[in-house]
């Protein structure tokens, strides 16, 4: 069956739109957020603490790695 130009093809419904309309905000009504600005930052600290100890952890097998090793005294046998 051929589409006709009186518009049937424009008021079927596609499988791609069933449901899924975009939700449209006004463009000059700004996003406000009901969390205090602490709880903003708690997601940037968290991140801020695991870098700092991973960076930790490598320097401390680095240095363990690096390390030398004390010289055995050797006993002077008479």
């Amino acid at each position: 069956m051929q589409p006709s130009s009186t518009g049937e093809e424009t008021s079927r419904t596609h499988w791609h739109t069933l449901g899924l309309k975009k939700k449209r905000r006004m463009a000059n009504v700004p996003r406000t957020s009901i969390r205090p600005w602490f709880l903003e930052l708690v997601p940037l600290l968290v991140v801020i603490l695991i870098a700092a100890h991973v960076i930790a952890l490598v320097y401390w097998i680095y240095r363990l790695a690096t390390e030398k090793q004390p010289q055995k005294a050797k006993k002077m046998k008479r």
